[in-house]
């Protein structure tokens, strides 16, 4: 028996606007899955998850407009190789990795764990996105589409720039997926 204070809590029903994009989805030929995730401790919500092109991304309904959320966890290879580089090195990543993540404005990006100021301590790079829809309005499925490309755009380019820093196995093999994304994205 699980005890009151471990339970899991209930995800709620999918809203309208999540329903939206996960038909829009579907038109623009993506594959979708449903899910949910905990980005407020002790409150689940629905998250649709959209696998377009090699990279997931996430959409959580924040109210009064969507978020889509794209995760990179940095593989264990480029940590290793960052634990032993010189200063200057580790610079370098730094500023080649920030170069990425400010390319494009409208998507914004947190690491993980949140005030690592050393690379070297760097887990994961979140990238995030905000935009509004409104269902009768093709403007709007026009934003979602900006939405999740320019997102998976920084997330392939982060995933080029771990590859060329310490050749991996697979491009790909770092993206967070299966379950969505859980509230550590955030820590």
């Amino acid at each position: 028996m699980v005890a009151e204070s471990e339970a899991k809590p209930v995800l709620p029903p999918m809203t309208r606007a999540l329903l939206l994009i996960e038909k829009w989805a579907h038109h623009r030929g993506d594959a979708t899955s449903r899910g949910g995730g905990i980005f407020v401790p002790g409150r689940a919500e629905p998250v649709v998850h959209i696998l377009h092109g090699s990279a997931p991304i996430y959409v959580r309904d924040l109210g009064k407009c969507l978020m889509a959320l794209g995760v990179y966890d940095i593989p264990k290879e480029v940590r290793g190789r960052l634990a032993g580089a010189p200063m200057a090195d580790r610079l370098q990543f730094y500023i080649g990795l920030r170069e990425i993540l400010m390319s494009c404005p409208r998507v914004g990006f947190g690491l993980a764990p949140a005030g690592a100021l050393d690379p070297r301590d760097l887990e994961r790079v979140v990238l995030d996105q905000t935009f509004q829809i409104a269902e009768n309005d093709p403007a709007s499925f026009n934003r979602f589409c900006d939405a999740i490309q320019e997102t998976e755009t920084i997330l392939l380019r982060v995933a080029d720039f771990m590859h060329a820093f310490v050749p991996l196995t697979s491009r790909t093999q770092t993206y967070s997926s299966g379950a969505p994304p859980p509230s550590e994205l955030y820590r």
